[in-house]
Order: C-alpha cells, then structure tokens, then sequence
C-alpha cells in the first residue's frame, strides 16, 4: 500500500507499519481511505488530500496526477 503516494510520506515505498506523515501535525479529526487516496480532516477544519489524482479525486485540480504529499483543498469546509 502506497503505489500512489496515499499515505502522504513523501515518496511510494510500500509501508507495513504505522508512519508518520512528516509534513503535517496536530490533531486529526478523520481519516477517508480510498484505494488509492486519502482524505484527512484536521481539528481546526483544515482539510488534506494525498495520493493517487488521476480522475480529479483530490480536490486540488487536474494537476498533479499524484500527490506524495498532502495539499490542503480549499473551499469545502
């Protein structure tokens, strides 16, 4: 898991623990998973979005087609 950058560490090196993801801290509200994204929610309604973009899921535009990172999507919260 993390062919597309979805656990937001920096790079798509399988991982089989828990990391931690280096550019982000605070507390976290949720989490959404998809197959190839993910989705996560902040305590102060900061919304980030990591992974596979191929089909727009991310939020942030076309572009980048993946995301190793988080971006923060604005205007949804």
């Amino acid at each position: 898991m993390n062919d597309c950058g979805q656990l937001g560490i920096g790079n798509k090196v399988n991982q089989f623990r828990p990391q931690k993801v280096p550019s982000l801290e605070g507390h976290f509200v949720q989490v959404a998973l998809g197959s190839n994204h993910s989705i996560i929610l902040k305590g102060d309604n900061t919304l980030y979005a990591c992974g596979s973009n191929a089909s727009g899921q991310l939020g942030i535009g076309s572009k980048p087609k993946e995301a190793e990172i988080p971006y923060q999507i604005h205007g949804i919260i």
